[in-house]
């Protein structure tokens, strides 16, 4: 590993010791360190084992698989403190909703909506953001899944895909205003043409 990657990966580790108080059970830290390390690696396929192999500590493979696919944490505290460390408040508020093409029906949230990926309607899930373009980058505030009604309808199909029973159905316009209100001061304005698909 050259020195300009270990002194990156020290400033990662850095950054992400910030959100260790936010994961309440034991090991959850360090596996979301092990994960993070693992999608910035140089792993052809980012699956499990593909991302395990290019760590000097991957840990045991069942206890990632585990925090991966079942372990739970609050998502409100990761995001509360990752737009703490926000360095510069000044730039453009970026409001999107992000589409993820998905086959089948087993997904949360996955129906048959407009999917700008493909730029047509499609199978997929559909994510509301909000980022901050500043000067020197650009900082992720918010990300939440959208639940279309049908799904809050169909408690088996809730329960199959573990959507949280408090969890419902709100436009993507009422998600984005929150997470507006969620991000706190911004010097600057919104960004071109925020754009919101038009079901929901």
């Amino acid at each position: 590993m050259l020195r300009s990657d270990v002194n990156r990966l020290k400033r990662l580790t850095k950054f992400l010791d910030c959100f260790a108080g936010s994961f309440v059970r034991g090991g959850q830290s360090g596996n979301a360190l092990r994960y993070v390390r693992g999608l910035l690696s140089d792993a052809k396929r980012k699956n499990m084992e593909g991302m395990l192999q290019r760590l000097s500590d991957p840990g045991q493979y069942q206890t990632l698989q585990h925090f991966i696919t079942h372990s739970t944490w609050e998502s409100d505290a990761i995001w509360e403190q990752l737009r703490s460390q926000v360095p510069d408040r000044r730039g453009l508020l970026l409001i999107d909703d992000t589409s993820i093409p998905k086959q089948g029906r087993e997904s949360a949230g996955v129906a048959r909506q407009y999917c700008g990926a493909l730029g047509k309607i499609a199978n997929c899930q559909v994510v509301v953001t909000t980022a901050l373009r500043a000067k020197q980058a650009v900082w992720p505030l918010s990300m939440e899944l959208f639940l279309p009604q049908d799904w809050c309808d169909d408690a088996d199909r809730r329960e199959r895909t573990h959507v949280p029973e408090g969890l419902q159905h709100r436009t993507k316009a009422t998600m984005a205003i929150a997470q507006v209100d969620a991000a706190g001061p911004i010097h600057g304005c919104l960004g071109p043409r925020p754009t919101l698909g038009t079901s929901g």
